[in-house]
């Protein structure tokens, strides 16, 4: 469902610490999060960015090398 794609309005002003959308943007820019403005003019922000930078998603892991004998 896209709405659990991106954090909700709350979900950013909790991040960022502001409620106004432009100092959200400001903030949002000045650390380096990607986001992209909606039609309404509010920042989104994946779910999944906020999950990779708190280590709750893991990286993809490389496969082990394979081992061959003989």
């Amino acid at each position: 469902m896209l709405s659990e794609t991106f954090l909700t309005r709350e979900e950013v002003a909790d991040l960022t610490g502001y409620q106004q959308r432009r100092k959200q943007a400001d903030w949002l820019r000045r650390e380096g999060w990607p986001f992209a403005i909606g039609g309404d003019g509010h920042p989104r922000v994946l779910r999944e960015e906020l999950q990779r930078r708190l280590g709750v998603v893991d990286a993809p892991q490389q496969p082990a090398p394979r081992l061959r004998f003989g």
